[in-house]
């Protein structure tokens, strides 16, 4: 504040955007949706006061919509404190490691994964432990395990660490080649102490260690800094009536938007698939009939193809 560097404030601004918009607001989505946005609303009025001296006319916009006070400029500024340790990043990287795999296999998000493996240390699981049905949800997996992170058999690869390299373009180069050639033990040997190679001396800052799984022959796994992610994608009868289920879901509420209804108007749905009744049912609130007035109807397909026909309930 007292140097009043735009430059910096910038980049904390947008990760705040960015952990709000695409992680607390998409976790909590349907509890805001329900009315219960307090602690948005907290986040808002506070993230306001805050960029206040840097945006202050989007700040006092956003004041307005979030407080009840007269301006943001009449706010104090808030105090700086000591915060806990964010455990909810190691949770963001197991998310966002199961997404990768699934983006890279092409699994679509509605089809559940059966079980998905985390090979790490005790204190990374604990760090989880609160996160477990978040990350269950997020990711569309039925079941997480952990397993000591010793339990999958990995190989250590040594690659060459370039910012520290380029400080001397003569024996870069030299020292890339040296270095693609290291073997597990000279890893384990650079780690001691710092080696000699052809007249060259390599230091462990030199280099970024890597993990390989030593067998990946369905590319379902990922290799983190703290962990080491395997995936279960096996098709069970449970797999496949989730899909069916999320997916026909997905389909009615696309087609109450397109007819106009709101979250507010009841509906009776018509299809004639004994097998899609029977599975959304179990796991979503449709109800299945032909009562009140057809408001509209459309096609569907799921291997087979079927009519879907939507009636609106008459008011009392």
């Amino acid at each position: 504040m007292n140097k009043y560097e735009l430059s910096k404030v910038i980049s904390y601004a947008l990760q705040f955007i960015d952990d709000l918009s695409n992680w607390y607001i998409r976790i909590h989505r349907k509890e805001i949706k329900d009315g219960n946005s307090a602690v948005l609303r907290e986040l808002l009025e506070g993230f306001s006061i805050v960029m206040a001296p840097f945006t202050p006319f989007f700040s006092e916009y956003s004041y307005q919509t979030t407080s009840k006070g007269e301006s943001v400029h009449f706010e104090m500024y808030p105090k700086k404190f000591e915060t806990q340790e964010d455990t909810f990043e190691s949770a963001k990287e197991v998310i966002e490691a199961i997404r990768s795999v699934r983006e890279q296999k092409k699994i679509n998000l509605k089809t559940p994964i059966c079980e998905a493996t985390v090979y790490c240390s005790l204190e990374f699981r604990n760090r989880l432990d609160r996160y477990l049905e978040t990350i269950s949800k997020e990711c569309n997996v039925l079941k997480i395990s952990f397993t000591d992170e010793d339990a999958i058999f990995v190989t250590l690869k040594a690659k060459p660490y370039f910012e520290n390299l380029k400080k001397d373009m003569k024996t870069m180069k030299k020292k890339m080649n040296i270095i693609s050639k290291f073997t597990e033990k000279d890893i384990e040997n650079i780690l001691q102490r710092d080696l000699e190679y052809e007249g060259f001396v390599i230091k462990k800052d030199d280099i970024m260690i890597v993990k390989e799984l030593t067998s990946d022959k369905d590319g379902l796994s990922k290799v983190c800094n703290s962990f080491i992610l395997t995936l279960n994608n096996t098709l069970t009868k449970e797999v496949l009536e989730l899909r069916d289920a999320r997916e026909f879901n997905s389909f009615i509420q696309q087609l109450r938007k397109k007819l106009g209804l709101k979250s507010e108007d009841d509906v009776y749905i018509d299809i004639q698939s004994d097998y899609i009744k029977e599975v959304s049912s179990k796991h979503f609130k449709i109800v299945f009939g032909t009562e009140g007035k057809k408001v509209g109807e459309e096609q569907y397909k799921e291997g087979n193809e079927y009519k879907v026909t939507v009636y609106q309930k008459k008011n009392n």
